[in-house]
């Protein structure tokens, strides 16, 4: 990070951290500290897998933690710091393995006019027509949840929603976020 150094990140691990969902297992509270945003990108930059490893970068409230920044006088922003350690990375085009993506369209917005990677503003619900348009100036895409293309009943496709042509009615792309039966999904929806 730029304002907030390494090791400033690695004091949000106190001794007291530990895994809170009591399912999963617990021998590893307090035994590493917080990985950096370096620290994963390096994962898919030094990858041994033959293949392009892409990323997909998300920033998580970005108002509250811009907020933060200006208030512990950083001068500087999420979208900043984001967009220059991807910079630093070489995710510096459009054909960049890298989609930075948002539930914020002010922070997805800021950083389209920063960088030239493919941009997704997230949602989880369908959204209207007026606002499709004003993200096609800038996003590359939508990323949504698969219920807001389908309605399921009983485990089943009930009815598809037209969400998807209308996104691509506005030239963006749909990237889903999750599936959970990818059978069903390629019966319905022949790519």
């Amino acid at each position: 990070m730029d304002s907030l150094h390494h090791s400033e990140s690695n004091l949000f691990v106190s001794s007291g951290q530990v895994q809170e969902r009591s399912y999963r297992d617990q021998s590893y509270n307090g035994m590493f500290p917080m990985a950096s945003f370096d620290d994963h990108v390096a994962v898919a930059l030094n990858c041994s897998n033959p293949r392009t490893i892409g990323i997909y970068p998300e920033t998580k409230i970005p108002k509250f933690y811009n907020a933060w920044l200006a208030q512990h006088s950083h001068n500087t922003t999420m979208e900043n710091l984001i967009v220059a350690a991807l910079r630093k990375h070489g995710y510096n085009s459009s054909s960049s393995p890298c989609f930075v993506q948002s539930f914020d369209e002010d922070s997805v917005k800021s950083m389209s006019m920063m960088s030239p990677l493919p941009m997704v503003f997230l949602t989880n619900t369908a959204i209207p027509n007026s606002t499709l348009a004003r993200l096609a100036r800038f996003c590359y895409g939508i990323g949504l949840r698969k219920d807001v293309v389908v309605e399921v009943v009983n485990n089943r496709i009930a009815r598809k929603t037209n969400f998807i042509a209308r996104v691509k009615s506005y030239g963006m792309k749909v990237i889903f976020s999750y599936f959970a039966c990818v059978s069903i999904w390629k019966t319905a929806f022949q790519y």
